[in-house]
């Protein structure tokens, strides 16, 4: 989940793309039900989804090192 105006939110994109890590980019401001739906309070958040649901990792500094351990 990002914003149009969050500077960490470029920064993580763009460690995600060097990553390879596929994403789907949510504006938050647009999709307001789907935030509600995963409690997303602050942009950047990423949900990784996995067998048994879904991940939340708020804030840059969570998600650089999500991107680390893949």
């Amino acid at each position: 989940f990002t914003t149009k105006t969050c500077p960490n939110c470029k920064i993580v994109k763009d460690m995600l793309g060097k990553k390879g890590i596929e994403y789907t980019i949510v504006d938050a401001e647009e999709n307001v039900d789907e935030c509600n739906k995963f409690e997303v309070n602050q942009a950047p958040t990423l949900i990784a989804i996995t067998q048994d649901g879904y991940e939340k990792y708020a804030n840059a500094s969570n998600i650089i090192k999500y991107i680390n351990r893949n």
